[in-house]
């Protein structure tokens, strides 16, 4: 697949295989590769969709390989003429789709998302709650399957989707009922408040999750990520796509943004307090704007002064000494 890859990256050099951006300043993207599946980016265009099957047929003439066609898709982004769609499609001998469907069991959303969108998560727990005889179980029995299995089902998912927190309720109410022996459309006798069953050990509960709060841990992550880890390229792509300006904006929020953004944004504040700031020689933090000293914020409305307008650094308002 080095190969195949070093192959396309001649083609985009050459000027042959025009790759696309997803925001005007953003990162070129030709090709994305994970494991023995690959995903190809070009511009829709019959002249691309021949340079497209070039490469892979030079790829299989020399590797062996081949590529499976009837595992293969097309998609066209909506400002695609529906003919010339169609014409690509033939001349690739690849299946034409309006959705990508899902990929390593996450759905590649193109709509607007709803409970619906993750009734497979609903789907596939009730599925194996009804392959348990919960009446047979003991109590401590249930308590542990509902701990280690059920409230892991999301978990994957849940590290790059803001999940509708409906759906989170409805994997909780399912917990719940499982749990009290419930089955067969009957609900079980609830013996405990769910907030105390559900709170820590020490405070006389059990450890359940609570989904919606475990979705927000699970996305602060991906918040923290974008704002150490510049370098990978998905990071590079969405900063530029959302415009995302300065160390550690304000805030972050977009009108018409995915759901893995809203998701960031929405507790885009709580990743700002805990962020620790290293201020090292001085020269990349904003001395009016960043929120460099603890419990204080950034020190612009401190100031009357014209260079509150931004862009003085730390280092420029110390002295040698470093004070």
């Amino acid at each position: 697949m080095e190969r195949l890859s070093h192959a396309i990256n001649r083609r985009v050099d050459r000027g042959d295989w025009k790759s696309i951006r997803l925001s005007r300043n953003g990162p070129s993207i030709s090709h994305l590769f994970f494991a023995d599946d690959l995903v190809l980016f070009a511009e829709a265009s019959m002249e691309q969709m021949l340079t497209i099957k070039a490469t892979l047929d030079l790829f299989c003439e020399c590797s062996g390989h081949k590529v499976s066609v009837s595992k293969t898709t097309i998609y066209f982004s909506k400002n695609c003429d529906v003919e010339e769609r169609v014409a690509l499609a033939n001349c690739g001998g690849f299946e034409l789709v309006d959705d990508l469907g899902m990929y390593l069991g996450v759905p590649l959303l193109h709509k607007r998302v709803t409970t619906a969108t993750y009734r497979f998560l609903l789907d596939k727990i009730e599925r194996r709650l009804s392959g348990w005889a919960a009446r047979t179980l003991a109590l401590a029995g249930r308590i542990t399957l509902a701990k280690a299995v059920i409230q892991a089902i999301p978990n994957y998912v849940m590290q790059t989707a803001w999940l509708p927190k409906g759906v989170c309720d409805t994997i909780e109410r399912m917990i719940r009922r499982f749990i009290w022996g419930g089955a067969d459309g009957h609900r079980g006798v609830h013996l405990v408040r769910w907030e105390v069953l559900a709170s820590n050990v020490k405070d006389g509960g059990v450890g359940l999750r609570h989904l919606h709060r475990h979705n927000e841990a699970l996305i602060m992550k991906v918040g923290y990520r974008l704002i150490t880890d510049t370098d990978k390229l998905w990071v590079q792509v969405l900063r530029h796509k959302y415009k995302w300006e300065g160390t550690l904006p304000s805030s972050i929020h977009r009108v018409g943004s995915s759901r893995l953004w809203q998701g960031v944004s929405q507790v885009w504040e709580e990743i700002r307090k805990g962020i620790c700031w290293h201020i090292r020689d001085g020269w990349s933090t904003d001395f009016w704007w960043d929120c460099w000293l603890d419990d204080v914020g950034h020190l612009a409305p401190f100031s009357l002064n014209a260079s509150a307008s931004g862009g003085v650094k730390v280092a420029a308002m110390t002295n040698a000494a470093g004070q």
